[in-house]
């Protein structure tokens, strides 16, 4: 560092390196469990009582939230059967 520089002749320096070894104190580590509990808290709750049927509840379950709500679900599950549909169609006749 230079030696020259006189950093007490500023006086805003100076607050601002007061304020700094005062606020470098006072940090605190983040705890992991605490991310994961913010972490545990996204997930989407599924209530058992639903009127969900049991595809519907592991797909949004295990979509990584992804996919949020039930019509969704069902969408994608319309989907997949048509896809089957299709290449089961296709193999036959081949």
């Amino acid at each position: 560092m230079n030696e020259d520089l006189n950093l007490k002749a500023n006086q805003e320096i100076e607050n601002a390196l007061k304020d700094f070894e005062e606020n470098k104190t006072n940090i605190q580590e983040p705890k992991i469990s605490s991310e994961i509990d913010v972490l545990k808290s996204q997930k989407i709750e599924i209530n058992r009582d639903s009127d969900m049927s049991g595809m519907v509840k592991f797909i949004i379950k295990h979509s990584n939230g992804i996919i949020k709500e039930q019509k969704q679900a069902e969408y994608l599950l319309i989907v997949l059967i048509i896809t089957m549909f299709l290449i089961s169609f296709y193999l036959f006749f081949k």
